[in-house]
């Protein structure tokens, strides 16, 4: 299962306001992501596209998919202890 989310630049200045957003998304089926599975996201961006004056559409999408990479699990006692210095 893959799943991918348009988004597009939000031109408002307004303070708190999100960078990307699409008010419009859609599914074609159901999803739910699982407890416990490992998921890859991925950002893209593809400058190619434009919208239907000509004009470079400013668009980013999101890519969601079960990580299929097969790591060994790394527990807590796995982790070193030593703390990060600032």
């Amino acid at each position: 299962m893959t799943i991918w989310i348009n988004l597009f630049k939000n031109d408002k200045t307004e303070e708190r306001q999100p960078i990307y957003k699409n008010n419009k998304v859609t599914v074609q089926e159901s999803v739910t992501l699982q407890k416990g599975v490992v998921y890859q996201v991925a950002m893209w961006k593809d400058d190619s596209k434009v919208d239907k004056n000509g004009n470079p559409l400013k668009m980013v999408s999101i890519k969601i998919e079960e990580n299929t990479y097969d790591a060994p699990e790394q527990t807590k006692s796995d982790l070193p202890d030593d703390d990060i210095p600032f």
